[in-house]
């Protein structure tokens, strides 16, 4: 069955104005091709639309959103499993899939709703069963809390009205006394069947841990972390006695998510809540010693669990030192140049790229020559795409271009585009780090995680790892930088295994620097790179001398690069 085939309507019932049945939904929902991910989001996006616009009665509407619900769930652990930083043209899928899925639980929500407000009305209180009430404001409650996961991942704009319709279901499970009580059963996730009391505690932990500090795929492990901590949160319209470490303030309006007390404007407004995250922050680190030393099983790779320990470790420093945003200001310097991405931060500090494989002409931001072959009628051009790590073949004299091969290659106008920079303004700065803003969409999308390089007019240059990143509904792109190093070399690593395959060699950064006489340093490399106790060939661009590194402690991994220390063992 097609994607777009929409299920047979019920008989003797005009067009728009009546449901399917929820039997031929259920087939429907069945057969929708899933491997197809944007095609079923288009698909289920079409049919909530349609069914939101029908004169459904409740006890139906609700059957049939459960099973829109089904669908979503089933998709949404296909979006999280293929998470990744693959190449632009795979992230601005990625963030297209997101914004299609958001709307997704935006509708499937605005249903659950219609449901509550038919089976709160005084006619329905009379004549109709009531037992969907309960239930419907807590799956609308849910998927509100999804919509804006939708949106921490891929540095979304929140639209302003989840946070008010928040705050209103939240005040009217408590008109109802609802507040308390587990959702209805289901075989989905297990948020589910928890109360509104937990989703609210989890919805707002979520917000106040900075989630966009978090890359693809991390903020669903983050939501998860916090879901089996969310209840020791204390939820009140009291001022806690205590400090206001690990305090924030809830806008009891919903306009806006919790901030910290320790930042909040002295004299609040009166009708506030209080969120207490002293006794999460405990649990959280628990968790964290139990998923280093092995005893959770849904960690099984040592990879795993520092990919979870770092996600734990992220999460408690937000909730304990949370970070200040700058607001909406006056630049507060000349504009800083900045490039997205290991093999442009070599361009930007003025390295050879990748080797052989490809090279820029000083002052250049996207012009490239590559390796041409000796026959005119076959040049190509080789460029690799620094996200994935891949490489595109150009074809000079056709214009043609083919990958290598490896999945979510990018064309050659995003790797070119990749590979340059472009001037963002700077709103605020200190020792570790920088705030900047741009006004218009950047031409490379930027990660959580990512490698970038500052440079500034005078020539002064910086490397830096982006924290968070967020787009406003206006359109603004707001971004935190830590600075991580204030010089690096570029280099090319390739494990000892392939020592004899100089095609093996993938970009790299040695931090400070890597001189003659440095024994020991940073790295920052590509995703996959580091292996405990593993041997590296590093060779220096610059000055094309080569050693053997011994990889010790890994600093920091995240879904676009990896930073280790390592111990050199052997020169050549």
């Amino acid at each position: 069955m097609s994607a777009r085939t929409r299920p047979r309507e019920a008989p003797g019932t005009e067009a728009g104005a009546a449901t399917v049945r929820p039997a031929d939904l259920r087939r429907w929902v069945d057969e929708l091709p899933y491997a197809n991910r944007e095609a079923v989001l288009g698909s289920l996006n079409e049919e909530l639309s349609l069914l939101n616009a029908a004169s459904v009665k409740p006890s139906v509407r609700f059957e049939l959103l459960e099973l829109h619900a089904g669908a979503y769930v089933r998709l949404l652990n296909s979006l999280i499993q293929r998470q990744g930083n693959s190449g632009v043209s795979a992230l601005q899928q990625q963030r297209r899939l997101a914004d299609m899925a958001r709307t997704l639980t935006l509708q499937v929500a605005d249903g659950y709703k219609q449901v509550v407000d038919a089976t709160g009305s005084k006619k329905a209180s009379l004549f109709a069963s009531r037992r969907f009430d309960v239930a419907a404001i807590q799956r609308a409650f849910l998927f509100l809390c999804y919509s804006l996961n939708h949106s921490y991942e891929q540095y979304l704009p929140t639209e302003p009205r989840v946070w008010i319709e928040l705050a209103g279901l939240h005040g009217l499970a408590r008109e109802r006394g609802a507040l308390d009580r587990p959702g209805s059963h289901s075989e989905h996730r297990q948020e589910f069947a928890r109360p509104i009391s937990h989703l609210y505690k989890l919805t707002l932990l979520t917000a106040v841990a900075d989630p966009y500090h978090h890359g693809p795929g991390e903020v669903w492990k983050m939501f998860e972390f916090l879901g089996e901590c969310a209840d020791a949160a204390e939820l009140d319209a009291q001022r806690p006695a205590a400090g206001p470490e690990g305090v924030f303030v809830i806008d009891a309006r919903g306009v806006e998510r919790a901030w910290p007390l320790s930042h909040k404007a002295a004299g609040e407004a009166a009708k506030s809540y209080y969120l207490e995250t002293n006794a999460t922050s405990s649990l959280l680190e628990n968790i964290r010693e139990e998923v280093e030393q092995g005893r959770r099983d849904a960690f099984p790779t040592a990879r795993a669990r520092r990919q979870a320990s770092a996600i734990l470790s992220r999460i408690v420093r937000s909730l304990r030192e949370p970070a200040q945003r700058s607001n909406d200001r006056t630049p507060i310097e000349a504009p800083v140049q900045l490039a997205v991405g290991i093999s442009a931060t070599q361009h930007l500090i003025g390295g050879t790229v990748a080797g052989t494989q490809a090279t820029f002409g000083p002052g250049k931001e996207s012009g490239a020559r590559g390796a041409v072959s000796e026959d005119d009628e076959d040049a190509v051009m080789k460029m690799i795409d620094p996200r994935s790590g891949g490489t595109v073949d150009v074809d000079v004299n056709k214009g043609r271009r083919r990958t290598d091969g490896r999945e979510g290659g990018a064309d050659e106008a995003g790797v070119m585009a990749i590979y340059g920079s472009e001037p963002w303004d700077v709103t605020n700065k200190s020792r570790r780090g920088v705030g900047i803003v741009r006004r218009d969409p950047p031409r490379t999308p930027l990660c959580v995680g990512e490698i970038v390089s500052i440079a500034t007019n005078k020539g002064a240059s910086a490397i830096g790892l982006v924290r968070w990143f967020t787009v406003d509904e206006a359109g603004v792109h707001r971004a935190g930088i830590e600075i991580i190093g204030k010089r690096a070399d570029s280099v090319n690593l390739r494990p000892l295994k392939h020592e004899s395959n100089p095609d093996a060699a993938r970009p790299a950064l040695a931090m400070p620097f890597f001189g003659a006489d440095e024994k020991a340093s940073t790295l920052a490399a590509l995703p996959g790179t580091y292996q405990e106790g593993g041997v590296l060939i590093v060779k220096c661009l610059e000055t094309q001398s080569q050693v053997r590194v011994q990889m010790d402690s890994l600093i920091d991994a995240t879904p676009s690069c990896e930073r280790f220390t390592y111990r050199v063992s052997a020169r050549k």
